[in-house]
């Protein structure tokens, strides 16, 4: 898993299994990558799960977007959360320029989860998919309502953002076998944390879920 940003040191941005990429480890191939900081840090990571031959990652993107260096390697499941106005002088100053840029991490012939959005950052979503030939899932109140589980993480975004993430791990692209790289490309980390479990252990994800 790669998520972002750290609380106390870097290395918690990268674990395999939960646990973190040792601090020597990190700092090797942190040293090797090239480009600015957030894509050190994806390339490193990405090079980390290959040398231990992790078979499926999630990746939470920087901004998100086309630009994001995430976007440089193949992914069968998208999540994109709700859309607001942050980053403005980068990703734009409306929520459609703003969707524009997320959407830009949907994959040709992928999933894509998403939540109720404002109604033109939602056009914007249901035109990339259409024009990418993506299959939809629109996660709803009522969906987070019926997860029938105890969060412990904290705050009003947390029903919707577990039920989105058991939502991609049940994605039939993660389920298919001999898969060439199934990345799920997730552009927040509490919507990351659930894809760590697959099948009837989902729902106890959200029971376990703690910061390295």
């Amino acid at each position: 898993m790669f998520t972002s940003p750290h609380i106390v040191r870097k290395e918690e941005r990268i674990r395999i299994n939960g646990e973190c990429i040792p601090e020597r480890e990190m700092d090797a191939l942190f040293e090797k990558a090239e480009g600015n900081y957030f894509t050190k840090l994806t390339h490193a990571a990405m090079k980390w799960f290959a040398e231990n031959g992790v078979q499926c990652a999630v990746l939470e993107v920087g901004l998100g977007g086309k630009k994001d260096p995430t976007n440089l390697y193949p992914a069968d499941v998208n999540v994109i959360t709700r859309i607001g106005i942050d980053h403005a002088e980068i990703l734009g100053d409306t929520i459609e320029k703003i969707a524009e840029e997320k959407c830009g991490i949907i994959r040709k012939g992928g999933f894509v989860v998403t939540q109720e959005q404002r109604r033109g950052a939602m056009r914007i979503i249901e035109r990339t998919c259409a024009m990418r030939s993506a299959e939809l899932h629109v996660v709803t109140k009522r969906d987070a309502e019926e997860l029938g589980v105890e969060l412990r993480a904290l705050g009003s975004s947390q029903p919707i953002n577990a039920a989105m993430a058991m939502t991609a791990v049940r994605a039939p692209h993660t389920t298919r076998e001999n898969t060439s790289n199934p990345a799920a490309v997730v552009p927040q980390m509490c919507s990351a944390e659930g894809a760590a479990c697959a099948g009837k252990d989902v729902p106890s994800a959200a029971l376990i879920w703690a910061w390295p």
